[in-house]
C-alpha cells in the first residue's frame, strides 16, 4: 500500500465507510453478549418483556429514564450505552476524542494501534481532563504500552 495522496483514509472517510449500529442493533447485542434473554433484561432492569422487544426491534424509542435504566442493567453510562459502534464492538472515530481519532487516521503513528489500544485509550481522562492533540495521545499510547508490554 503506498503512503501520501494514494493513502487518503480520513476521519471522516473512515466514518462513512463503517455500518454503525442502530440503538435497535445495540441493545439486543449488549444483551446477547451477556447470554441473556430478554426475560432476564426484565428482571435486572424492570422493563416488560414486550417493551424490550419491541426496542430491539427499533419499534419504539425509548425515553431518557428508559435509557438509564438500561444503561445501570448493563453496567454502562449512557453516554457508553448510546456511543456510535461498529459492527465490531469498536468505537467509531466520531465518539472517539479528536486528538486520539487524528492519531489513529495518522497512516505512519496509527498502524500500530490496535483496536484493542483503541478502545483502551478512549476511556483515559487524566484528574477528569482527557488529552488534546494527536501527540499527547501517541505519548500516552506509548508509556501505557511500555508499562504494559513491558
Amino acid at each position: 500500500m503506498s503512503r501520501g495522496r494514494d493513502y487518503a483514509l480520513t476521519i471522516e472517510s473512515f466514518y462513512a465507510s463503517v455500518r454503525i449500529m442502530t440503538l435497535a442493533e445495540r441493545l439486543r447485542e449488549l444483551r446477547t453478549q451477556r447470554g441473556w434473554r430478554l426475560k432476564d433484561l426484565s428482571e435486572k432492569s424492570g422493563l416488560s418483556v414486550p417493551y424490550l422487544s419491541d426496542l430491539e426491534r427499533g419499534r419504539t424509542n425509548p425515553s431518557l429514564e428508559t435509557l438509564q435504566t438500561l444503561a445501570a442493567s448493563y453496567g454502562l453510562s449512557v453516554n457508553d450505552l448510546l456511543a456510535p459502534v461498529d459492527f465490531y464492538g469498536e468505537r467509531t472515530p466520531a465518539s472517539l476524542p479528536k486528538g486520539l481519532a487524528e492519531l489513529i487516521a495518522d497512516p505512519q503513528l496509527g498502524a500500530e494501534i490496535t483496536p484493542e489500544w483503541q478502545q483502551t485509550l478512549s476511556r483515559i481522562e487524566l484528574r477528569g481532563k482527557r488529552p488534546e492533540s494527536k501527540r499527547d495521545w501517541y505519548e500516552i499510547y506509548l508509556h501505557l504500552k511500555r508499562v504494559l508490554e513491558g
